[in-house]
């Protein structure tokens, strides 16, 4: 199947997938929501800072799995969401919600799988820089990125906030491989404590999935976010150089200064910073 930017100049910063306008997150990509665990999973459009779900033409922009029947006003604020007591302040902005007990099976794929899950459809971005905008939970949170190098292979990178050092897998099972098997390269990703934080929580992840992997790299395949995670933004950079936006001041206005973390000691690290004045 030919690669959606297979054609297309890849101009830097290059966005896969952003928070707004309201009905865009959904267009272009796939919702996974555990069926296990239906009353605590969703995934919805929210405002960060009141927490109030969106509507879009008198219907609420939240989705469980469709055995559950959620009540009148788990449509509006669910009475378990994470981060509604989060004193960090937040952005001015309607972001992404994605949240579960379980990370696993609630996530968000992008490019959306196949409906028969036979051919699904890749990205084919170049460019090796990977950015999120994202706010982070205090739970369990994944994230996976399929990319393929210059030999042709496909190589899985998961970064997770429970794992604890690297590890390969050489022949992982996926349902995102042909073959059925893939390379996994799993890192630990580590968020700065509560206490490290002292304007917002919200985090500019960056992932060089070019130093990533052992071969060298071709391009990106497709992104998973898994919960449990706010999301404003996705895109690509050629040089890990942040992008900017024009909506990124906490509640009194104020910019959100620079902030890095990183894995453990010892371990390949993911590095995020936090937003300042982004302006895409």
């Amino acid at each position: 199947m030919k690669a959606i930017y297979e054609d297309v100049v890849q101009p830097s910063p290059l966005i896969v997938f952003s928070s707004l306008p309201v009905s865009a997150p959904f267009d272009h990509a796939s919702l996974s929501i555990d069926s296990q665990l239906p009353s605590d999973s969703f995934i919805a459009l929210l405002d960060d800072t009141t927490h109030q779900i969106v509507d879009e033409a008198s219907k609420s922009l939240i989705y469980y799995h469709p055995s559950y029947k959620p009540s009148a006003s788990e449509l509006t604020r669910p009475t378990n969401l994470l981060g509604d007591q989060d004193p960090a302040w937040p952005v001015q902005s309607v972001v992404l919600h994605i949240q579960s007990p379980n990370c696993k099976n609630t996530f968000i794929r992008i490019p959306p799988l196949d409906k028969d899950h036979t051919s699904n459809p890749v990205l084919g971005i170049k460019l090796s820089y990977l950015h999120l905008q994202i706010k982070p939970l205090d739970h369990t949170f994944m994230l996976q990125v399929g990319v393929r190098d210059q030999a042709g292979d496909q190589i899985l990178i998961r970064a997770s906030t429970f794992q604890t050092e690297t590890k390969v897998y050489p022949d992982s099972k996926s349902d995102n491989s042909n073959s059925g098997t893939i390379k996994l390269i799993h890192i630990p990703l580590v968020f700065p404590t509560s206490e490290a934080y002292t304007q917002t929580k919200w985090n500019d992840l960056l992932l060089p999935l070019d130093s990533l992997i052992p071969t060298q790299y071709h391009s990106t395949e497709f992104i998973q976010v898994h919960a449990s995670v706010r999301l404003r933004r996705i895109y690509f950079t050629a040089d890990g150089k942040h992008a900017s936006s024009h909506s990124n001041t906490t509640q009194d206005g104020s910019d959100l200064n620079s902030k890095q973390f990183h894995t453990p000691e010892g371990t390949q690290s993911v590095s995020a910073r936090t937003q300042q004045g982004f302006k895409v």
